[in-house]
């Protein structure tokens, strides 16, 4: 199962990549759609507060073994690079939503490829009802 969409960099972006996620229902496990949710929420937002603006943000949503799913989520390079917030930081709103991802994959990680800033993860995939 792989699915990917182009989405636009602007505030419904972590909506419309949890409705990515929303379509695999009963393909997936209900505790995996909101781990799937959640992660996506956060790589969406990411982008439209960090990202350049000029182009789209791009969404993969893989399972490639039964019990893990791989998420990509693109987009133009900002001027900030992807990075876990200390606890205890007070220098401004937010920042925390990589914790979250720690906190949810199995991995994740970053790369850069042709001007684009990529984030990944390895979400535990649970079982169908």
């Amino acid at each position: 199962m792989r699915v990917q969409q182009k989405i636009g960099v602007d505030a419904s972006a972590p909506h419309e990549a949890r409705a990515l996620v929303d379509s695999l229902r009963g393909e997936l496990g209900p505790e995996t759609i909101e781990l799937l949710r959640l992660v996506l929420s956060e790589l969406a937002t990411n982008c439209v507060q960090h990202g350049r603006a000029d182009t789209s943000i791009s969404v993969i949503v893989e399972q490639t073994t039964t019990d893990q799913i791989h998420v990509e989520v693109g987009c133009a390079s900002g001027i900030s690079q992807p990075h876990i917030v200390r606890a205890g930081y007070r220098g401004g709103a937010g920042g925390f939503g990589l914790r979250l991802v720690d906190k949810i994959s199995t991995d994740w990680g970053v790369r850069h490829q042709n001007g684009r800033t990529i984030v990944w993860a390895d979400v535990p995939a649970s079982p169908r009802e």
